[in-house]
């Protein structure tokens, strides 16, 4: 029987050590099902300076025994140096009697290896017991391979979600690391040099700063310049703007009663309710509100930088007759109206709004950024790389949007996080203490967006410029179609599949009590097992849309929201203000960040919000996981509902003097990498 036997190298990775090699062999043999056999070793050919390079396409013939469709293909080195060599390898097909058979790799080939073909198929429908047998010993040197952080070693990360056992970046699996053309792009494959090389640039502009445009020092060092974001950065309207657009689109609710200790009353804001209370105003679902009074208590577990403020402040807001969404009212103390503020337009006004911006700037950065998006989408990831064939669907669905979220958690951990990193003294809470705190409480319906949008009393068709709420839902329904399609393909038994499958259940059973649960046992609402298909979908959906959605409209637009520290500052130098005082811009610029504080933060946003020549995005799907006419069908649906989900917002943006873009699926990373 003659075969053609074709492997791509990635196009992706270089080692140019690997092409000066002259003794490095490679050999290959197909395995056939459980009673087809397999044939001799062949080898592929010898690297020299053109073969298995960069994106190169190798092609071997051979004739040897017919072993009809193989499903397994091995892969024998021979001289490998495993310090030096590193062969990063897409895909590798087998054509034989006009049909060819396709095994996706995807990895790092550093050792011998065999390769399953690209059906997916659930792990108790495996018929053919040379191929189970593969994927049982598969699973086993995957749980050697990529295994947790030890509970008895301290990196100095509990009570955070658990993470893989790699105290630095380098010391990851190989396939977790971002490949090199992207490491390029940062200067240093390092995030914590490439923000530091940024803050050297910030920090050259830097002169002393003296007045509110000062700061335009620090972003105007950085591009792009002409972004729209911060035009009348200190009214109230651009304040209630970032509020349903900025970073943290979902700090706010629907106030349906005024807490206890907020003491605003209908005097305080007669005139700015147009003769309305606010009991009216609150019947009529105008009014919302954003407290940040529990989580900022100085009981609450939180670390405060020495000298730095951030007050447990309550902001009111108001959709007016404009149908514009502005602040009526702060209060940077509980129970206490000598803090109370309301909109007027004075300098203590503006003075509040920075404190209160200080409050969300803050619990963004390490909740709903860090938390909700980077540490928490860890332990998917790595309970699905220890427990799932890659023939499994489910591994085939989520690696694409979990692959790569380990490396840059683990660069976090080491150049973001410490109490001593070079940005820490630019904000005000300590973030272990910010992540642990939030974290005994942490549920994962909280990453279940339009849950939480109807929990919060959001209505985007109510709320006038809530543009991420209208665009989140739309982008949300195309992933929840998608997964629901790719899953329907493959359990077509339904909630009897989803209980029969081992590995998938072992995946969520790992995540639940190795990954959530590995302090205290409480498993964070992730089931031990999936009971219902329904139930999967909306697990695999929620990862989705987190990883790719989720972290797009958080991470992306910290630069032209926070890249100004006086619209938005992450650290307050001076208590907060009485309403009794007198307040000038002397008073002003004492309380604000001062220009060491202000670059670090700087530094850090502009590093964050950077997107690569090489991003993979939403609907995109380069690497090719799924083979199965169905499946790709499916795929192909998804593709289109993102088209259309992008022609509408590109058709409204082109309206808008402020457009909002960041679920722009275009624009949507499909995994967590920066």
């Amino acid at each position: 029987m003659s075969y053609t036997i074709r492997v791509q190298t990635s196009g992706a990775y270089f080692n140019p050590k690997l092409a000066e090699e002259r003794q490095v062999k490679v050999k290959v043999q197909l395995v056939g099902s459980m009673f087809s056999g397999e044939t001799g070793w062949h080898q592929l050919k010898d690297f020299d300076k053109k073969d298995f390079s960069k994106g190169s396409l190798e092609t071997l013939a051979i004739n040897d025994r017919d072993v009809g469709k193989p499903t397994i293909i091995r892969i024998k080195l021979v001289n490998w140096k495993i310090s030096k060599n590193k062969w990063l390898v897409d895909w590798i097909d087998v054509k034989s009697n006009g049909v060819t058979t396709y095994f996706p790799v995807y990895a790092f080939i550093d050792k011998d290896e065999e390769f399953l073909s690209g059906e997916a198929c659930l792990s108790h429908k495996v018929s053919d017991f040379i191929v189970g047998g593969h994927r049982s010993r598969e699973i086993i040197e995957n749980k050697k391979f990529f295994q947790w952080l030890p509970k008895k070693v301290d990196y100095g990360y509990g009570g955070f979600p658990r993470n893989i056992n790699a105290a630095k970046y380098d010391d990851l699996p190989k396939i977790f690391k971002r490949y090199t053309i992207r490491e390029k792009e940062f200067v240093v494959s390092k995030f914590g040099a490439a923000m530091g090389a940024t803050l050297g640039v910030i920090n050259a502009k830097i002169t002393n700063i003296q007045s509110l445009d000062d700061y335009h020092k620090f972003s105007s060092a950085m591009a792009p310049q002409d972004t729209p974001y911060l035009k009348d950065w200190d009214k109230d309207e651009v304040c209630g703007w970032h509020m349903l657009n900025g970073p943290h689109p979902l700090a706010f609710a629907q106030c349906k009663s005024l807490p206890h200790y907020f003491l605003v009353n209908d005097n305080d804001v007669a005139n700015l309710l147009g003769g309305k209370t606010l009991l009216q105003e609150m019947n009529a679902g105008k009014l919302y509100i954003a407290d940040f009074t529990d989580i900022y208590q100085r009981n609450s577990g939180l670390v405060w930088k020495k000298g730095a403020y951030c007050p447990p402040a309550v902001g009111l807001f108001h959709v007016n007759a404009s149908s514009k969404f502005v602040p009526i009212a702060i209060q940077l103390q509980p129970s206490d109206r000598d803090y109370l503020f309301v909109a007027d337009g004075s300098q203590k006004w503006l003075l509040a709004k920075m404190y209160f911006r200080c409050c969300v700037s803050n619990k963004h950065e390490w909740i709903m950024h860090f938390f909700y998006t980077h540490t928490c989408m860890e332990p998917y990831a790595v309970s699905m790389f220890r427990c799932m064939s890659v023939q499994h669907p489910v591994y085939k669905l989520l690696r694409p949007h979990l692959r790569t979220v380990t490396a840059i958690n683990a660069e976090a951990r080491t150049d973001l996080i410490p109490a001593n990193s070079s940005i820490a003294h630019g904000l005000s809470i300590d973030a272990k203490s910010f992540v642990k705190t939030k974290f005994k409480t942490f549920s994962m319906d909280i990453l279940d967006i339009p849950k939480q949008l109807k929990k919060q009393g959001l209505d985007p068709s109510k709320i006038p410029e809530y543009w991420y709420g209208h665009d989140i839902l739309a982008v949300w329904k195309c992933i929840s179609d998608y997964v629901a399609g790719i899953l329907n393909v493959y359990y077509t038994a339904g909630d009897s599949d989803v209980k029969s499958d081992r590995e998938l259940n072992d995946w969520v059973n790992e995540c639940a009590n190795e990954g959530m649960a590995w302090e205290d046992g409480n498993t964070k609402g992730v089931p031990n097992q999936f009971t219902s298909l329904q139930e999967l979908i909306n697990f695999c959906v929620i990862i989705i849309g987190t990883g790719s959605a989720q972290h797009a409209a958080v991470n992306f637009g910290q630069y032209e929201n926070f890249r100004f520290p006086p619209s938005s500052p992450f650290i307050m130098n001076m208590p907060p203000h009485k309403n009794s005082e007198k307040i000038d811009l002397v008073r002003i610029m004492k309380s604000l960040p001062n220009g060491l504080q202000a670059s670090a933060t700087t530094a850090m946003v502009t590093s964050l919000s950077v997107f690569s020549n090489v991003e993979e995005y939403l609907g995109d799907f380069r690497e090719k996981w799924f083979i199965d006419e169905a499946a790709l069908k499916v795929q192909a649906k998804f593709k289109a509902d993102l088209q259309v989900v992008r022609s509408t917002i590109e058709e409204r943006n082109a309206k808008l003097e402020r457009p909002y873009n960041h679920l722009n699926p275009t624009r949507i990373p499909n995994s967590v990498v920066i």
